[in-house]
């Protein structure tokens, strides 16, 4: 007879293993990329008992990049956010905020056209301090303040490239059931599902992705079209598929989670696609002059001479012409 019991062991440590030699990184002014913009839904304050909607910028620190685990191979950048009550009042913390930003007072008018998706992809100069230590002696770093991209301040040897995916999620726009919600680290999904709009959502019988969700079907992680239902991954070739459509596009599409047309049809340019590593140029183009930041509102614009960091002007460039871009909250 066999053993009806079955033996099985365990791993000691199921977490990855955390090197020793991680950094805070140091008080001051940084250059951050705004990778990713979150919105949290309405969130209850056991403090002030009352729910308010809050929305996250989270930020790549470009010029502090090291190893965090014992697998990691190679250094990437130390991340930081900034959680902010989406109200734009004349004495809100998010008007303050996006005014340090674009180094101006925002009108009303400015204020109420905002939109706060517009900071992703975005270079700027990030103010970070450092908490007193608490009773366990653990010290934090905070996100202080936030200014104009300052090339002057920007050593020519920091490596400027981008290095996390641009994901942002917005829970009217993309729903709970999105790609873009399955992407979000498990943490902040959890946060998120403590929402006033999550569990309505629940009672009304709905269900949240998860990242499994979209990796058995070989979705790529580059984030795509924008919507609350995602369409069937493209079958075949994308090139066939855009012969077969009669288009002839300057870009040959590394993407297989949608064709070039769905791309296309939802707004995205070639150069934003080729920008975001979802394509290629079929032939070699010759480098023309990087657009200046948006003025106004929608985006900051550069300040200086970048000739310093040759990586600055070409990151500080338009988003690609999405669904977001539009988006006023």
């Amino acid at each position: 007879m066999e053993n009806a019991i079955p033996v099985v062991s365990s791993t000691v440590n199921q977490q990855k293993e955390k090197l020793d030699s991680v950094t805070l990184v140091p008080p001051g002014f940084h250059p951050a990329r705004c990778y990713s913009v979150v919105d949290l839904g309405f969130q209850h304050s056991a403090k002030y008992n009352k729910w308010s909607q809050k929305i996250e910028y989270v930020f790549e620190i470009l010029d502090h990049r090291q190893k965090f685990y014992a697998d990691d191979t190679e250094e990437r950048p130390s991340v930081s956010s900034r959680m902010l009550t989406n109200s734009m009042g004349k004495t809100a913390s998010l008007r303050k905020f996006v005014a340090n930003a674009f180094g101006k007072t925002l009108n009303d008018q400015e204020a109420e056209s905002f939109n706060i998706y517009s900071f992703a992809d975005k270079i700027f100069m990030i103010q970070i301090v450092h908490s007193s230590p608490d009773k366990d002696g653990k010290v934090y770093e905070n996100i202080e303040g936030i200014a104009p991209l300052n090339p002057a301040m920007v050593s020519s040897n920091v490596d400027m490239s981008p290095h996390n995916d641009l994901l942002c999620f917005h829970i009217g726009t993309h729903g709970f059931n999105s790609k873009n919600f399955a992407l979000l680290p498990g943490f902040k999904r959890q946060n998120i599902m403590k929402s006033q709009e999550a569990m309505d959502h629940q009672k009304a019988g709905g269900k949240f992705a998860e990242r499994s969700d979209f990796e058995e079907q070989g979705a790529s992680t580059a984030q795509g079209p924008s919507g609350s239902r995602q369409p069937n991954n493209a079958q075949g070739s994308n090139t066939n598929n855009n012969q077969a459509s009669g288009q002839k596009p300057a870009v040959i599409m590394l993407a297989t989670d949608y064709t070039y047309e769905q791309y296309i049809g939802s707004k995205w340019t070639d150069e934003g696609l080729v920008k975001q590593g979802l394509a290629k140029w079929a032939q070699p183009q010759t480098p023309a002059p990087a657009p200046s930041g948006p003025s106004g509102p929608s985006g900051p614009a550069p300040q200086g001479n970048m000739q310093g960091n040759p990586n600055l002007k070409a990151l500080q460039g338009d988003l690609p012409n999405n669904d977001l871009q539009g988006l006023n909250m």
